[in-house]
This record gives C-alpha cells, sequence and structure tokens, in this order.
C-alpha cells in the first residue's frame, strides 16, 4: 500500500514498502473462527485469534474492549487485498488500523477482521526518481509522525501530524493538518502524488507517477 507526498521543498514521500513482524503476542492455542482460518490460510502475514492478549497498544482506555474476531499483520499489499475480500466472503465487517492512535475508536469494529498495518513499518530515503529534484522518503503505511520524522535528513521536512502517534495512512488519507506548514504547503493530503490502494472489492492498484 503506497502513497507518494510532495513539498515545494523537494521532499516526496510514498508510503508503501513493507516489512513484517509477527504480532507482539499470538497464541496458536486459541482455535480461530471459519473466517480468520480462511484469512490465515491465504496470507503471509500471521493471523491472531487470541485477541484478549494480542497487544493493541491504543493508548485509549475506551478502546481496550472493543474486539476483533481477529487480527491479521499483513506482510504486503496482497494480504491486505485478501483480507477485504475473506471479509466480504463471510459478511463481516472490516476494521484497518495505520499505526497510530484513535480517540474515537475508529480503527476497530466489534466482531471484525482487523487489520494491523503496523507491520508495515519499513522507511528509506533515497534520491527522487523519475527525473525530478529533491529527495524521497519511501515508508509503510503503519508508521506513525515520529517514526517518519526520525527517518528525515536535515533540513528536510514534510507536513506532519502534531501529536508524534498520529498514524502515516490515516494522516495523509483524510487530510492532515499542521497548525503552521499547513499554512504554508497545505494539507498533508494535497502533497499526495501517487499512491498504490486496496479498494473495497479487494483489488490493488497503483495510481499516479507510472504505478499503473
Amino acid at each position: 500500500m503506497s502513497l507518494w507526498l510532495l513539498l515545494p521543498a523537494g521532499l516526496l514521500l510514498l508510503l508503501g514498502a513493507a516489512t513484517c513482524h509477527r504480532a507482539a503476542r499470538y497464541s496458536a492455542d486459541v482455535p480461530c473462527p471459519s473466517a480468520c482460518a480462511a484469512l490465515a490460510a491465504s496470507t503471509t502475514g500471521p493471523v491472531t485469534c487470541d485477541v484478549e492478549r494480542y497487544a493493541f497498544g491504543w493508548g485509549n482506555r475506551i478502546c481496550e474492549g472493543i474486539l476483533p474476531l481477529c487480527v491479521l499483520r499483513p506482510a504486503g499489499a496482497e494480504d491486505v487485498a485478501a483480507a477485504v475480500r475473506t471479509a466480504r466472503e463471510h459478511d463481516l465487517p472490516l476494521s484497518v488500523r495505520s499505526g497510530g492512535h484513535s480517540y474515537t475508536c475508529n480503527s476497530v469494529k466489534p466482531g471484525s477482521l482487523h487489520v494491523d498495518l503496523r507491520s508495515l513499518d519499513a522507511v528509506t530515503v533515497h534520491p527522487a526518481a523519475g527525473g525530478r529534484a529533491g529527495t524521497e522518503l519511501t515508508t509503510g503505511a503503519g508508521n506513525n509522525m515520529r517514526q517518519l520524522l526520525d527517518a528525515l535528513p536535515a533540513g528536510l521536512m514534510i507536513v506532519h501530524g502534531q501529536c508524534p502517534t498520529v498514524g502515516a495512512g490515516g494522516l495523509f488519507l483524510h487530510g492532515g493538518y499542521h497548525t503552521s506548514l499547513t499554512l504554508k504547503y497545505g494539507r498533508g493530503n494535497d502533497t499526495v502524488t501517487a499512491m498504490e490502494v486496496v479498494t473495497a472489492n479487494g483489488l490493488g492498484l497503483g495510481l499516479g507517477l507510472g504505478l499503473g
């Protein structure tokens, strides 16, 4: 899942490349419902059915009692697409967390197939491609603002969330306001020039900058 952002200062950001880490707590002794077992059979990343002991780490107590049916830590966009298709096939709600906090618990639904994008956390900084000037930062959609800012070389900046625990995927897809940076560069999603997405029917698409 990828997202490109461009700042006048010459910084281009891609939300995409993934590295997968297993869930912090995983128990193979907890039986999986049929939909979760089907999901596990079609994905590379691990599926956790021991949701009561899963380390969600919401940072918001009101979210702690909302439990999905199971949790997928995807290894990439193909796993996310498989989760979308499985939820549709089994008529189950789907919930997705991009990596940050949610004060209103919008990123989890009770009884859902939950996709925890925190496993998509690779970050690289490299020269801009395609003849464009400047620098590109490639990051998984599961990072938060602190992880992105820590990866930036001195002298470069992105339009970011003011709280360090804001998730990258959610911020750049839903606006991305910063009190001072937005006045000069616009909202975070104003800097998006391309993205890799998974649609509601489970189809992966690359949009912009030659992605498809």
